[in-house]
């Protein structure tokens, strides 16, 4: 009978840690990269640290208890951020796609989630085929980037 735990090296269908310390699983806080496996969402240590530093941070959410300092913060976000050419659009685009769910969080009639809007789908999906073609040369060319960034 096979077992329903995860063989090792393959990923979990609802949590991973692709960062070390940092956990996203589908079933806490919506999906967000949590601290270890608590409840704590990175984004809500970056609301702090950004405007009123670490020691606002610490003394509100206490990172630390779970192992989480500013430090590791630091290098998460800096690591984050080394991110070049295409990969570095991903990551502006996926963030640009959230702040337009935050400029329309009040209209109630508007999807929750990006992913939800077909517009804000495809403008990823098409970000992410570009990527997919630096990792994996073998796969068919993807229109010159300009066509891509033209269609959207």
């Amino acid at each position: 009978m096979p077992s329903d735990r995860p063989v090792e090296g393959e990923r979990s269908a609802t949590e991973t840690e692709d960062y070390p310390g940092l956990i996203v699983s589908d079933g806490r806080v919506s999906g967000s990269i949590t601290v270890g496996r608590s409840r704590l969402p990175l984004w809500a240590i970056v609301t702090h640290d950004l405007v009123k530093g670490w020691d606002e941070v610490e003394g509100n959410i206490q990172p630390s208890e779970f192992g989480w300092d500013g430090e590791r913060f630091f290098d998460f976000v800096h690591h984050l951020f080394e991110a070049r050419k295409e990969f570095a659009r991903l990551l502006c685009i996926l963030a640009d796609v959230e702040r337009q769910d935050s400029d329309h969080s009040e209209d109630p009639d508007a999807p929750w989630d990006w992913q939800e809007r077909h517009s804000a789908r495809q403008r990823v999906l098409r970000q992410l085929r570009i990527c997919a073609s630096i990792l994996d040369p073998n796969q068919p060319p993807i229109a010159d980037r300009a066509e891509a960034t033209d269609a959207q």
